[in-house]
């Protein structure tokens, strides 16, 4: 019984194994001024970061792709303490691209939920939008085959707040998924931390829709929670 149970262990591990291997993403974060933005950094199947100076602002940021099989989370990313640097006098524009490119695990009819969070934010404008991308692009926000899928703000100055956001799609072929986090601000110091993720449930199928949001909505306010504890400003 033993060894059977052992082989059904070995042939799970191996599907799981081969389920990742068969939905290998290409994470990619991208800075711009408001131009065309430029590649910091990416990585396969993996957590990556990006840290330093970009036109007048410090910035952290990190992002994750390819999720379990079983989870519907398809993009995950944050911008950690991404401020205008105390030596600017001027006012600066920073956007931030995250795109999981090379997504094959998705098709048919697709409820997208594209969740927002801005856990604190001093800056002038503070704008977040998602986008869908059938061509498998990086950091394309608009063009033939691009979607808007969800966006929150522009916003102020602001405390704590969430949204979420869903869009119907039919997805066949590789595609990849766009977060773009656009920041203004007017001084030195000022200061944007928010998280924005995209999920994918199938549908539209009863019963399985609204649970889904709901699943989707009691994750964000967890993570919203969760950066809310690690997040520190001077």
């Amino acid at each position: 019984m033993r060894l059977q149970n052992f082989g059904v262990f070995l042939g799970v591990f191996a599907f799981v194994a081969s389920v990742s291997s068969a939905n290998a993403v290409t994470v990619s974060i991208g800075l711009s001024d408001g131009s065309s933005p430029g590649l910091i950094n990416s990585g396969n199947n993996s957590l990556i970061t990006a840290t330093g100076s970009f036109n007048g602002f410090d910035y952290s940021v990190t992002a994750q792709g390819n999720p379990p099989a079983i989870s519907p989370l398809q993009l995950d990313s944050t911008t950690l303490d991404v401020r205008r640097s105390l030596e600017e006098t001027s006012t600066g524009t920073l956007d931030v691209y995250i795109t999981v490119s090379n997504i094959s695990s998705l098709s048919g009819i697709q409820n997208l939920l594209s969740g927002f969070t801005v856990l604190t934010s001093n800056a002038s404008q503070l704008a977040l939008s998602t986008y869908l991308d059938t061509n498998n692009t990086v950091f394309q926000t608009s063009g033939l085959g691009v979607f808007s899928i969800g966006s929150f703000g522009p916003l102020g100055p602001t405390g704590l707040l969430t949204d979420l956001d869903s869009a119907l799609a039919t997805i066949s072929g590789d595609i990849s998924f766009t977060a773009l986090y656009h920041i203004v601000t007017g001084a030195a110091g000022q200061s944007a931390n928010a998280a924005i993720n995209v999920s994918a449930v199938p549908g539209p199928i009863a019963g399985v829709g609204l649970p889904g949001l709901v699943m989707a909505l009691a994750s964000l306010v967890a993570l919203a929670r969760r950066r809310r504890q690690t997040a520190s400003f001077a």
